[in-house]
């Protein structure tokens, strides 16, 4: 994940499962406007470029709301404290969160452990009140060379609609000093 000027790029290559092996998937945010996913696939050498619309987001898998929330800008959503609650045996503050917009069409309530602070569960819910997606963190590790930064090891993540689970297992979070522009290039041909 990088940030040049007001440009924000995420990169993902799959490990795991062997099919899915080398599956490169960039993600380019653009100010203002719709953002880009590309998809390289190894076994055909060829690259899928798309708008990144709530459809297509889906086709590659991309059903986390967590890096949503992770690059958002804390004066663009307004916070209320609903309560607390337990989750698995632990004490969690009950936060809703609301993009400050003028119409919302989503809203989120996060479950943030008392004692760590630790975001466990995200769900989001449409501007009717029903729970569209729910996404669960556990396994918290700190990131080597980067002071008081952790991330959850294992996301799980239900989407109500389709009824689709998604599971993701973390095994490695490294800081990369130095990325440029062109560690987000994809080589292939385009689609």
């Amino acid at each position: 994940m990088a940030k040049f000027g007001e440009v924000e790029q995420t990169r993902m290559i799959m490990q795991k499962p062997e099919r899915a092996s080398g599956i490169t998937i960039v993600f380019t945010q653009l100010p203002d406007e719709v953002g880009i996913i590309e998809v390289f696939t190894p076994a055909n050498g060829k690259t899928r470029k798309m708008r990144a619309t709530s459809a297509n987001m889906d086709r590659v898998g991309s059903n986390f709301s967590l890096s949503k929330y992770a690059s958002t800008d804390y004066g663009d959503v307004g916070c209320t404290l609903l309560g607390k609650e337990e989750i698995d045996g632990k004490s969690c503050y009950r936060l809703e969160v609301i993009e400050q917009a003028d119409s919302v069409d989503l809203i989120a309530e996060f479950m943030v452990e008392e004692s760590t602070f630790h975001i466990v569960q995200i769900q989001l819910f449409d501007k009717n009140g029903i729970n569209t997606s729910t996404t669960r963190l556990s396994n918290f590790q700190a990131i080597n060379g980067l002071q008081n930064k952790i991330h959850p090891m294992l996301i799980l993540a239900e989407d109500m609609a389709s009824s689709k689970q998604t599971r993701m297992q973390v095994l490695n979070v490294s800081p990369r000093p130095g990325v440029k522009e062109e560690d987000f290039r994809i080589q292939g041909t385009i689609e």
